[in-house]
């Protein structure tokens, strides 16, 4: 086997496993943030649970405004909206090496 071959086959292997961990990972997530609590310390470190609101941009109020002739420029902050849905981020700090 020529050594490209070798490397696309463990290419391929490597990321089957990051598919899989990546599974995994998802449903350990929802797992952390179903218990409603904010902070997780261990003895690997400590674990966040933040929440935010992405905002989004409004085209169709840009499309209103441009529209509307003479438009003050303050007017464009109207186009971003808080969004619905938050977003959760889980951060993680190390207090030591954990080999893979």
């Amino acid at each position: 086997m020529s050594n490209a071959a070798a490397l696309i086959n463990e290419y391929a292997i490597l990321d089957q496993q990051e598919k899989a961990l990546a599974e995994k990972k998802k449903a350990i997530r929802e797992q952390i943030l179903e218990t409603g609590v904010t902070e997780f310390v261990t003895d690997l470190g400590k674990l966040t649970v933040s929440e935010t609101y992405p905002k989004t941009f409004s085209r169709d109020l840009v499309e209103v405004l441009l529209a509307e002739h003479g438009i003050d420029p303050a007017e464009a902050q109207r186009c971003y909206t808080a969004a619905i849905k938050p977003v959760y981020r889980l951060t993680f700090k190390a207090t030591i090496k954990v080999e893979a």
